[in-house]
């Protein structure tokens, strides 16, 4: 297949085509009609370039093989070798995919076409044979990994994916090791073959088999359960860093500015206090700190008259820390889960948690 005889069947050029392929080596190409490859493609034509002997471009191939196929089917209009017999030339594929990738960087739909008729004539003819197509787990992770054009890449591996399913026990695929080791490696090629297992309605003998191939699972992230928390709840996660250390969350929990909730829930101990005790040890320590600083907050609720007599209106006064004021709107008053602040402490004499509005 890489037997470049086919270049004398044109006029000889004056262009020379190097390939650089994987493992360092250089192969030049001499001889090459740029006018021939304009027939089929015209970028190609377009990028020889004015050397000392002629022209000339460089190309990156996986293979002599590969090269001398492309320049096949620009020269000759068709990529495989026929036979004295007749018969065409067994062609793996690996080479076909690899084909079908230099269709889509150089512009040629043609190539792109008889690369992907190949496939399926080999996947069709392999229904015949004892053994699988040659290279079949290769031209799999090439099309996977390289072919991410999803117009190039879906006719490929579904033809392949349906021989897979139809023949995987007339081949015994479930004891190639490059194959199971493919369909544990890689993903989405285990999730397509059993979508095609599907389509197929498990009517092949290895639709049970098929099933039972293990698979590797990528573990979730550590904050995958977090985030999702986070996405119900409309909060943002919490740092697990900053979670532990009680400095950062004492201050988190300390600050009210990202909080939307328009009351928020106070403990009050049922054992008094005493402020002026509180202030004057405070100044003897020679410290400034108040009880906000040490994380809690004072509330003083208002006494309750003893008298059955009606109380009378109360003007509005300034929000305090120590007091709770009583909240009006135009209809009633300010309430918590649908009770009214009278009502709240008309049933606890002596409440240890209030709420109190930010």
């Amino acid at each position: 297949m890489d037997d470049l005889e086919f270049l004398k069947l044109r006029p000889p050029g004056k262009a020379s085509l190097t390939v650089t392929f994987p493992d360092g080596v250089v192969s030049t190409i001499d001889d090459i009609n740029v006018e021939v490859l304009s027939e089929r493609c015209l970028l190609l034509a377009l990028a020889f370039e004015d050397g000392p002997r002629g022209l000339k471009y460089s190309i990156d191939g996986a293979s002599l093989a590969v090269v001398a196929s492309f320049l096949r089917y620009l020269y000759l209009g068709d990529y495989r070798c026929v036979e004295i017999d007749g018969t065409l030339r067994p062609c793996s594929l690996l080479l076909h995919a690899e084909l079908c990738r230099m269709a889509s960087i150089y512009d040629v739909p043609g190539l792109s076409d008889a690369a992907r008729c190949n496939i399926e004539y080999d996947t069709q003819q392999s229904l015949s044979y004892p053994n699988p197509p040659d290279e079949l787990s290769e031209a799999i992770a090439f099309i996977y990994t390289k072919l991410n054009n999803h117009a190039f890449q879906k006719p490929l591996i579904d033809s392949i994916l349906h021989y897979c399913v139809s023949c995987f026990v007339q081949h015994n695929l479930a004891g190639n090791d490059a194959f199971c080791r493919l369909v544990f490696d890689l993903e989405p090629f285990h999730k397509d073959l059993h979508r095609i297992n599907l389509e197929r309605e498990f009517v092949d003998d290895g639709a049970p088999y098929i099933i039972r191939l293990p698979d590797c699972k990528i573990p979730p992230p550590s904050d995958a359960i977090r985030e999702f928390v986070a996405v119900i709840f409309c909060c943002s996660p919490v740092n697990e860093q900053a979670a532990s250390d009680p400095t950062s969350r004492r201050s988190t929990e300390g600050d009210t500015s990202t909080d939307e909730r328009p009351f928020v829930l106070v403990h009050r101990p049922k054992i008094p206090i005493d402020e002026s005790a509180i202030q004057s040890g405070t100044e003897s320590e020679g410290e400034t700190s108040t009880p906000e600083d040490e994380g809690f907050m004072l509330v003083k609720p208002p006494k309750q008259s003893t008298t059955t007599a009606p109380p009378t209106p109360r003007a509005p006064k300034e929000p305090s820390r120590r007091q709770i004021p009583n909240f009006k709107t135009e209809e009633d008053e300010y309430s918590v889960f649908g009770h009214a602040w009278d009502d709240l402490l008309d049933e606890a004499t002596d409440p240890e948690w209030v709420y109190v509005p930010k």
